[in-house]
């Protein structure tokens, strides 16, 4: 691969992205090279996600204080659930310690401007209640969950919650929940769960670190929503949507979850649907997506899906399908690649479809060794490119361009022989992950 890098660089008319492939020295597939009109522009990995003081929209009223460096949990309760009538318990930077779990046991009332540190964590009971520029951690057993929420109209503004044994944030049962500008980092299991016909929003958060999934949605009715933020670096699947739940994606980032299980995302199950708008799934451990079981992706307007360590998409099982469309171009696909979305990896086809499941790819440049767009195997499996530019990671070239639909499927079904085709191999899906039930 070095010695490509050194005879590509010699040639100046050669696109200038074909080299950044063979060094893989950039986290854009397709870089902007020398001549502008060939190459990508380079998007920048981890932005930093720019956010703006919390406002928790309510009166604040008569604020109970509490300051001091360390506050035992039983003084700070007695606050929270009777509180003289203030609908504010102020830290004032205090950090809450102790055994035992804090509860928000009384509608309406805000905790703000602190640190929890109970090795029960802390608990939402009542009807909208808040958290603001609270830090919890420290929390205890690797069953544990350290922020969990069971109550409606619930908002966190700017806290984080880190560090802690066991889950991170559970929304779990027939509740409304919002998270603005959090951090939910290093904690012993998920991040964040969200199950039980939750309804959850996540609006500029980063979820990171965690030693399991970032983010699992879970369970037909449960639908959430994840806006401008960052889910990285994660030791399994950076977002993954299970049982017949709904999650729409806009403007986030996915990347850098690890091993061999961490995708960027991951849908199974009939009636899960994920849906993505702009953002970049990349520099993941495992998969870019994977659907299975009758899931359905659908990926619109993506700036980047690639060098993923395993295949862009695995697709798999009966009525899975998966949608990836790039920006609508006109004109020559080869004086439009800064338009077109980034498909590719530098090890397998980019594309792997098999069990009947079926991927269609529109307006996209799509870069695998070998120029190998997809490798599909087993009855009615299928991947369609539209107006597709092919790339040979390892050759350095182009191929030609795919202006109407080309279809790929299992040769072995086309010629009427029994069984998967040569390339066939069996898909490889998580373990399931415990659920969190309300309450515990």
């Amino acid at each position: 691969m070095i010695v490509w890098y050194v005879v590509l660089a010699l040639f100046e008319k050669v696109p200038a992205f074909l080299v950044s492939l063979v060094r893989d020295s950039s986290d854009a597939i397709i870089p902007a090279g020398r001549n502008s009109s060939s190459g990508f522009p380079v998007g920048s990995m981890d932005p930093r996600i720019e956010t703006s003081p919390g406002k928790s929209g309510r009166a604040i009223g008569s604020p109970g204080a509490v300051g001091g460096a360390t506050k035992d949990r039983a003084d700070v309760q007695a606050l929270l659930s009777d509180g003289g009538g203030a609908n504010v318990v102020d830290l004032k930077g205090a950090v809450v310690g102790g055994p035992g779990q804090l509860v928000l046991d009384r509608a309406g009332v805000a905790l703000v401007n602190g640190v929890v540190s109970c090795d029960g964590g802390l608990a939402i009971r009542a009807e909208g209640c808040a958290l603001e520029h609270v830090t919890i951690t420290g929390v205890t057993g690797d069953d544990s969950v350290a922020l969990d929420i069971v109550a409606s109209r619930f908002r966190a503004t700017e806290c984080s919650v880190t560090k802690n044994a066991g889950y991170g944030v559970q929304m779990a049962g027939p509740i409304s929940a919002e998270l603005v500008a959090c951090d939910v980092a290093k904690n012993g299991m998920h991040g964040i769960y969200a199950g039980g016909g939750a309804q959850v929003l996540l609006d500029q958060c980063k979820v990171h670190q965690n030693k399991d999934l970032g983010v699992l949605a879970d369970d037909r009715g449960t639908m959430v929503t994840i806006m401008n933020g960052e889910v990285t670096g994660n030791h399994g699947t950076g977002l993954r949507a299970t049982e017949g739940a709904h999650v729409t994606l806009t403007g986030l980032t996915l990347t850098r979850n690890t091993g061999p299980t961490g995708n960027g995302i991951m849908a199974d199950g009939a009636g899960t649907n994920v849906e993505m708008n702009r953002g970049k799934i990349t520099r993941n451990g495992g998969c870019g997506v994977i659907a299975t079981d009758g899931a359905r992706v659908n990926l619109k307007d993506l700036e980047r899906l690639g060098f993923n360590q395993s295949h862009q998409v695995w697709a798999a099982g009966k009525d899975t399908v998966v949608q990836v469309l790039g920006r609508e171009v006109s004109g020559r696909l080869e004086d439009n690649t800064a338009q077109m979305l980034q498909i590719g990896s530098q090890k397998d086809a980019a594309l792997r479809v098999q069990d009947g499941a079926a991927v269609a790819v529109s307006c996209a440049m799509i870069g695998s060794p070998s120029a190998k767009v997809a490798r599909v195997s087993g009855t009615n499996s299928r991947a369609e490119v539209t107006k597709c530019l092919i790339v040979d990671t390892a050759e350095a070239v182009f191929s030609d361009p795919i202006y109407n639909t080309k279809t790929f499927y299992d040769e072995r079904e086309r010629s009427g022989v029994e069984g998967p085709g040569a390339d066939a191999e069996p898909i490889v899906s998580p373990p399931r992950t415990p659920k969190k039930n309300p309450g515990n």
